[in-house]
């Protein structure tokens, strides 16, 4: 019984995940203009401070 209980949440746990890829795939393909640029915004808001930027003297900034 506890095995079945794990398959279905195992099932469900998936569904979610592919829920949550079809979602993204769509937001990606439906806005190309837009989600290249959150992308790139979420790359510097992450690398700010990275010592390999730190010659480009960004200071923590992540505007374009």
């Amino acid at each position: 019984m506890d095995s079945w209980k794990s398959l279905l949440k195992m099932e469900r746990n998936m569904a979610e995940e592919n829920k949550k890829n079809l979602e993204f795939i769509e937001e990606v393909t439906t806005n190309v203009v837009e989600a290249p640029k959150r992308v790139l915004h979420e790359i510097l808001t992450r690398n700010a401070n990275v010592e390999y930027l730190q010659h480009l003297n960004l200071n923590g900034h992540t505007d374009r």
